[in-house]
């Protein structure tokens, strides 16, 4: 039996009132957020939240919001898109460490900190006996 992993749409929660706080003194800098991946439909935490490791990185340069994050199991995330503007866009990869299974990433936040981020997944498990493939 294959175990659902995610929806079709995953939402990113950026949990990050002290960086909001910090950025009200100090319009530029690094701050470090914790952050949790939900189901689209409901407030529940994604099983992919697992996937997705703890804490992310805010960057602001120059009043634009990106943040950076490091993902395990990255063999298994074929893709990985944030919005901009009107319509998803692929996330950057800063690294990759193909030994370790993990990829470190990078997107442009636009829009509220307060408000969660839409994106957009797909997971491939190829090693599955039957193979896991879900957008």
């Amino acid at each position: 039996m294959v175990r659902k992993l995610l929806l079709q749409f995953v939402v990113l929660t950026l949990v990050w009132m002290s960086a909001i706080n910090v950025h009200a003194e100090n319009p530029d800098g690094t701050f470090s957020i914790d952050y949790q991946v939900l189901n689209s439909d409901s407030d529940s935490v994604s099983i992919s939240n697992d996937y997705f490791n703890k804490p992310a990185t805010l960057f602001i340069e120059d009043g634009e919001k990106y943040i950076q994050f490091t993902v395990n199991n990255s063999e298994w995330i074929k893709e990985l898109q944030t919005p901009l503007g009107e319509t998803f866009v692929d996330v950057d990869i800063v690294s990759e460490d193909k030994e370790e299974d993990t990829r470190t990433l990078r997107f442009k936040l636009e829009g509220d900190l307060s408000q969660p981020a839409e994106v957009k997944m797909h997971i491939m498990m190829e090693s599955m006996v039957t193979v896991y493939d879900h957008s």
